[in-house]
């Protein structure tokens, strides 16, 4: 509904009452209207004023605030906001507004119009509902779906459906509140030779005489040897499904064709349910083609389904294969070798610490891992240098290296362990010294599976006056 207010003014001993905005309107769906009250404080010292709305049931009325402290000679605005409770509130009514002091010295009455409009836009929900082909030798049906949208029972409706030169028909009804009514209108042709063509269908509900709903459609009325083509697709994840139909509305056969268009690339995924009399490459990929003819009423159809679902499973499985395969042959467990410091003296290198770090690369625990790691047999270590992890085994190898063995219970998934040492010299190295690659073995199945960490090359270049520099 719609509110328009008009401006009213009251003049009394000690205070002064007017309003603001001016012809205010509000929409049927926010139902309320808004303005403000301004009070003017004539008294010679500050007042407190209460402003409250009597009880009604057809009104709501919020004042914000209710309650303004205002100054001597000075005003203030309070927000009155207006709603109807009774939906057959039509026309103009005068509401009251009561405005008291605290001490009561002042009590005023403000008297302020309300008229409302009736509902405005669409009340009946009218849709229309036709064949889009009508054969003219038949006629044809069009449905009519009302719904009232007013709270209240709308009576001696007047229902107007008609198509210029084809039919029309008027009708009365009632509807309740909130009520769905289905109307059907069937016709015939009152000339059998009337022009095939695109026609308007116009429905209108009125009240009286205002309209309050209202809705148009078209429909073709088929010629006799009319044809029309119609495509309905449909699209799902890694498939698609196109259906072209032609339509004979006519009453005389006639030679048609179909003619589908296929990307190179879409070729080998495309299947019809139809084969096509022809299947040519062109410059912009296929053509299929279908030649038929469609006797009076007859349908030709051909569906065409382009599905990428083996080809994507296939490339999905041949994908999983190889990522198997690359996690079966992946080593679990890797280490790693650096050396972290390096001892030297005037003669060289006399010393180093080595660093080992094994790391299990998957998720899931491993069992029995054993670590070797090699020194040149130039090389020592001091049984009091290893860290928290000791060696297992220490021993010589045929060539004279030293042999350092460690036993790893387990490694859970992505734990890493880390082993130290300090190797020494037993002569001072000069030149090139090579570090072998540290090995860690484990079991998957019954086999045995190695993996090596990288080498190290230690350098110690002789520098002017006999100076050495590593």
């Amino acid at each position: 509904m719609l509110f328009l207010l008009s401006a009213v003014s009251v003049n009394a001993e000690g205070v002064v009452l007017s309003k603001e905005n001016e012809d205010i309107e509000i929409g049927s769906s926010e139902d309320s209207a808004v303005f403000d009250l301004v009070i003017l404080n004539d008294d010679r010292r500050e007042r407190d004023f209460f402003i409250t709305f009597p009880y009604n049931p057809n009104w709501r009325v919020n004042v914000e605030p209710y309650l303004l402290k205002i100054p001597s000679k000075s005003t203030k605005k309070a927000n009155i906001q207006i709603f109807s409770l009774n939906n057959k509130n039509l026309g103009s009514y005068e509401l009251n507004l009561n405005i008291k002091s605290r001490d009561k010295e002042i009590n005023e009455v403000y008297t302020f119009k309300v008229t409302i409009l009736p509902f405005s836009g669409d009340e009946v929900i009218t849709q229309l509902t036709i064949p889009d082909r009508i054969d003219p030798r038949v006629g044809g049906i069009i449905k009519l779906k009302l719904e009232n949208l007013r709270e209240f029972d709308i009576e001696d409706l007047e229902v107007f459906v008609k198509s210029k030169d084809i039919f029309s028909e008027r009708r009365f009804l009632n509807l309740k509140s909130g009520e769905i009514n289905l109307q059907e209108f069937k016709f015939e042709l009152p000339n059998p030779d009337i022009d095939p063509g695109t026609y308007d269908v116009t429905a209108e509900v009125k009240y009286g005489n205002k309209i309050i709903g209202s809705d148009k459609d078209t429909f073709i009325l088929a010629g006799f040897t009319d044809v029309v083509e119609k495509t309905n697709t449909e699209g799902r994840f890694l498939k698609r499904e196109a259906i072209v139909s032609k339509i004979n509305g006519g009453t005389d056969e006639k030679e048609e064709n179909i003619i589908i268009m296929v990307s190179s690339f879409n070729k080998r995924f495309t299947k019809f349910d139809k084969e096509p009399n022809t299947f040519v490459e062109t410059e912009d990929g296929y053509k299929a083609e279908w030649n038929f003819v469609l006797g009076s009423g007859e349908t030709f159809t051909v569906n065409i389904v382009t599905n990428y679902t083996t080809a994507f499973w296939s490339t999905a499985s041949i994908v999983l294969v190889v990522v198997s395969i690359y996690q079966y042959k992946r080593k679990k467990i890797v280490v790693s070798k650096k050396v972290l410091t390096v001892h030297k003296d005037k003669e060289g290198i006399s010393g180093m610490k080595v660093v080992l770090y094994i790391r299990n690369r998957t998720r899931k625990n491993v069992e029995d891992i054993k670590v070797v790691d090699l020194l040149p047999s130039l090389i020592g270590t001091d049984p009091h240098s290893f860290g928290t992890l000791h060696p297992t085994k220490v021993n010589k190898t045929i060539l004279g290296n030293i042999k350092l063995t460690w036993y790893i219970g387990q490694l859970h998934g992505e734990e890493e362990r880390i082993i130290s040492y300090v190797a020494r010299s037993r002569l001072s190295i000069i030149g090139k010294l090579i570090l072998p690659s540290a090995v860690v073995m484990y079991k998957r199945g019954n086999k045995i599976v190695k993996s090596r960490s990288n080498k190290l090359t230690l350098l110690t270049a002789i520098t002017g006056r006999g100076k050495k520099e590593s």
